[in-house]
């Protein structure tokens, strides 16, 4: 059944039983009584379309059942004494029981939200590691060869210079002393060019290559490769660089292969050096 055809009925009601207390010369309080009876029966049919509580329904209807009640004790209370004793007491029953079903809503709609805060939180922090996981490399930490592309594409270079590394003899050091010596070199290199420049972008682009862009020009190079190698030699493991100048619209593939090229000029330099200097360094 509609609920307008609901509502139809009840006014319907309200205004015989209105015109019958007219004509019974009743007083107005009485009719007032009747008026709010009629009002709070609508709220009534509203309440039971809106919340789907079964008690919460039977717990109105509980404190209407005072209100009609309060209603009948003017015309009824001499025939039958006891409605004048149970309509207050039921009305009351009737709203308290209605405050503890709004109470028990209202906590399982803040429980609700809270768990639709958490389930946020854990979605933006997901989001959060999956972005981390997609623009760095899980093994260094540093930034991964699509972050090189992007970031490469976002900037304008006035002035900044690329250096391109490669690590000398570190397949054989993996080979030689397993895959987690070889991890190992990876994130020591990429923990010293960070802590060296750690204000300039380092890219691990794969394998022993690695990236960095920096603002300023490394005035001492040699020194630089010095710091660099310290860490690694004990495993038989130098660094060569090749560095290119950068400037606005170059792009990042040609630019990789230039400084690729000037790399393998400074790989065959350190072949026979690299078996020299390394004595001079304390493991």
């Amino acid at each position: 059944m509609s609920r307008w055809l609901l509502h139809g009925i009840v006014w319907t009601a309200m205004l015989i039983i209105f015109v019958t207390l007219i004509q019974l010369d009743a007083s107005w309080a009485d009719c007032e009584e009747v008026i709010w009876f009629g009002i709070y029966l609508s709220f009534f049919i509203e309440i039971c379309s809106c919340v789907k509580k079964p008690f919460f329904v039977f717990s109105f209807a509980f404190f209407s059942l005072g209100l009609l009640l309060d209603i009948l004790d003017s015309y009824f209370a001499s025939s039958f004494p006891i409605i004048n004793v149970l309509d207050t007491p039921i009305k009351h029953i009737g709203l308290i029981l209605i405050c503890y079903c709004l109470l028990r809503i209202a906590k399982s709609r803040l429980s609700k939200i809270e768990q639709l805060r958490v389930e946020i939180e854990r979605r933006i922090t997901l989001e959060k590691d999956l972005r981390f996981l997609a623009y760095h490399d899980e093994l260094t930490g540093l930034f991964n060869r699509r972050a090189f592309f992007e970031h490469f594409e976002q900037q304008h270079f006035d002035q900044a210079y690329l250096y391109y590394f490669d690590l000398n003899n570190f397949k054989n050091a993996n080979d030689k002393y397993g895959h987690h010596i070889g991890d190992e070199l990876l994130a020591t290199f990429s923990h010293s060019l960070s802590r060296l420049y750690p204000n300039d972008k380092a890219y691990r682009l794969g394998g022993d290559e690695f990236v960095l862009i920096c603002s300023e020009l490394i005035d001492d190079i040699e020194l630089f490769k010095q710091q660099l190698d310290q860490p690694l030699v004990k495993y038989m493991v130098s660094v060569s660089v090749g560095m290119q100048c950068l400037k606005s619209g170059d792009d990042p593939d040609h630019a990789l292969h230039l400084a690729d090229q000037k790399m393998y000029i400074d790989k065959e330099a350190n072949r026979s050096r690299f078996i020299v200097n390394m004595f001079d360094f304390q493991p």
